[in-house]
């Protein structure tokens, strides 16, 4: 099963088996080798945020995710996702300080989780 293994449907779906099985530490692994394996692709991130989220709080994943921010800051998905845990946080005003900018450095996200 060499590099298969790694693969990013091998991963995600191992990730999808213990989310569904709401087995969050293990699924949290998975992400993390999402992340890894392929760090390119935004999908590692909003899973383990997903995990934190679940494991610690909103503001944990919220947190994960603003680490990576001028690696995804253009991605819909990336800013949906912070929109989403702030406002699970009760941080309704960053939640909706959360929009498109409409320039060329893509998307601008306000606030941080103190």
């Amino acid at each position: 099963m060499g590099d298969e293994k790694w693969s990013f449907e091998v991963l995600e779906a191992k990730f999808l088996t213990c989310k569904g099985a709401k087995k969050w530490e293990h699924a949290e692994a998975y992400a993390n080798l999402l992340r890894v394996h392929h760090p390119n692709r935004i999908d590692g991130w909003i899973n383990q945020a997903e995990c934190l989220c679940e494991l610690h709080g909103a503001e944990k994943a919220v947190e994960a995710l603003l680490l990576d921010e001028e690696r995804f800051k253009q991605s819909a998905r990336y800013v949906y996702a912070i929109g989403r845990y702030y406002a699970l946080a009760n941080e309704i005003q960053r939640a909706r300080g959360v929009y498109p900018q409409g320039n060329k450095d893509g998307w601008v996200v306000k606030g941080r989780v103190s």
